[in-house]
């Protein structure tokens, strides 16, 4: 019996969109061919992308926050997700 074999994906989150997964972006207007706004409003919604992930067979394994120090408090930025399955 061999052992199982895993596949990964990378998120990166800002303010509860998927913006990148494995380094592809995801929104639907294009990088840079929109506002700021328009590229971000036009990414998946993190719980769509969460239960279509899930339901192709991936497994949210680790989440880590990134932020950002201003006038002394911590605000959250963006995060990444790591997910895996078996091949």
């Amino acid at each position: 019996m061999s052992a199982p074999r895993w596949e990964y994906r990378v998120w990166s989150l800002q303010l509860g969109k998927v913006l990148w997964d494995n380094g592809a972006w995801t929104g639907r207007v294009a990088v840079n061919k929109g506002s700021e706004k328009e590229m971000l409003e036009s990414c998946p919604a993190v719980w769509d992308y969460l239960n279509a992930a899930g339901a192709e067979g991936w497994e949210l394994v680790s989440a880590t926050p990134s932020t950002v120090t201003r006038q002394g408090a911590h605000e959250p930025i963006a995060s990444s997700l790591f997910l895996k399955r078996t091949r």
